[in-house]
């Protein structure tokens, strides 16, 4: 099983001025828009892509993720020992990873 799509977020200087260039770059609206972070999930490319606005963190890469069917989150957590309870664990690196479900509650 792979995964439905990769996640990548990227930490911004302008919410406003990337999510006008992101907006124009997919050819759509933002799937979801918050005050600090604008997501685009697309099919064609498969990719959940988001940004976000933090003055703690850097501009640039936030974290990259796999976005998973809901039931198979479990198991890949376990791949890479991500803790119960959490969705996150750092790669050698120390960059995050994020394994999710974007499905919608059954």
């Amino acid at each position: 099983m792979r995964p439905t799509r990769f996640h990548v977020a990227v930490g911004v200087a302008s919410i406003e001025a990337s999510r006008d260039f992101y907006t124009r770059l997919f050819g759509c609206e933002p799937t979801k828009v918050a005050f600090d972070q604008v997501d685009w999930i697309l099919d064609d490319p498969a990719v959940n892509f988001s940004i976000f606005f933090n003055v703690d963190r850097d501009i640039g890469p936030e974290h990259f993720g796999l976005d998973l069917p809901a039931e198979k989150v479990d198991a890949w957590q376990a791949r890479i020992d991500i803790p119960e309870d959490d969705i996150w664990t750092p790669d050698p690196d120390g960059i995050r990873v994020e394994v999710f479900s974007t499905d919608p509650p059954r």
